[in-house]
């Protein structure tokens, strides 16, 4: 059945993907320890935090733009692990703005980074599911961008990016 949802997907994606000027005509499967995630085709692949009951295998993992002007991340451990692999640079980085919910057991992080210098912005998407018989089950997303217009052309793809993961349980 996931297997079929996944071909769907990837059909879909394939006939139709916009964001303003971008057009995106391929997409590729990144399979990490515990997750699949289609990403653009033309992106490059940046595998980050080995998984720790899997470490031939990655629980996080950057997806780079060929211009180098935008790049996703991903991370979708098993259980409960910390994004660190993008956490805040104190030295070159500034919080921006922040916001939390908790609902019911599920709690989701938004936040937002600017370079000190300016060069670059980040919004940090965190959701972390406290109910269930997995507790602490997560799954991290992010942004990177270079201004607010990369940003905006990026927008609809970095969307069907984030809906696209599929966790996996064995």
């Amino acid at each position: 059945m996931k297997k079929a949802i996944m071909v769907l997907a990837l059909t879909l994606l394939a006939a139709c993907v916009w964001a303003d000027s971008t057009i995106v005509e391929k997409w590729s499967v990144y399979k990490g320890a515990w997750f699949e995630i289609l990403y653009p085709g033309n992106f490059w692949e940046k595998p980050s935090l080995k998984d720790r009951n899997n470490p031939a295998k990655y629980s996080s993992v950057f997806f780079v733009a060929p211009e180098g002007n935008v790049e996703f991340y991903v991370m979708a451990p098993k259980y409960g692990m910390e994004p660190v692999d993008i956490a805040l640079s104190q030295e070159q980085e500034i919080v921006v703005a922040e916001s939390k919910k908790n609902e019911r057991g599920l709690i989701f992080k938004d936040t937002t980074i600017c370079a000190k210098d300016g060069s670059y912005m980040r919004l940090i998407e965190d959701y972390t599911d406290t109910t269930g018989p997995n507790t602490y089950t997560r799954r991290t997303f992010s942004i990177k961008y270079k201004n607010q217009k990369v940003f905006n052309e990026y927008r609809a793809v970095y969307e069907m990016f984030k809906n696209s993961l599929m966790k996996r349980a064995f």
